[in-house]
């Protein structure tokens, strides 16, 4: 409504006199009625109606869209800093789970690999690395 009323501010500027008043719906039969003509086509096939349409809107209104595909987080992130750096969550409990989770991972250079007793170590992989190997 915004846009449509600056629109108009800019066409009564080429008028010499003009009034502006806002029409409630309830008030506006016609427009009413318009709004309702789609619906009803089906209903009135045997008379003739007029109408016209806007080739155009109105308000050439130009949107920018960019558009992303986020990466979801993975879930060896937290692990991977608290390993590199110690960063923590803010939360106790949270913070002594990552400490117990982290002790069975170790970074070779900058991958993270799992600790095994009987087993080599096992390197850790995203959901997408690992739907490809």
């Amino acid at each position: 409504m915004v846009k449509y009323l600056l629109k108009m501010k800019n066409l009564l500027e080429k008028f010499k006199e003009s009034s502006l008043i806002q029409v409630s719906r309830i008030d506006n039969v016609k427009a009413d009625q318009l709004a309702k003509l789609p619906s009803s086509m089906a209903a009135i096939q045997s008379r003739r109606i007029t109408f016209l349409s806007l080739d155009k809107a109105a308000i050439e209104e130009q949107i920018e869209v960019m558009w992303t595909n986020p990466t979801p987080p993975s879930w060896k992130e937290d692990i991977v800093k608290f390993l590199i750096d110690g960063t923590t969550p803010k939360n106790k409990k949270e913070v002594r789970a990552l400490r117990v989770k982290a002790s069975h991972f170790v970074m070779i250079d900058r991958e993270l690999y799992k600790c095994g007793f009987s087993q080599p170590f096992l390197k850790c992989l995203t959901s997408k690395e690992g739907n490809y190997v």
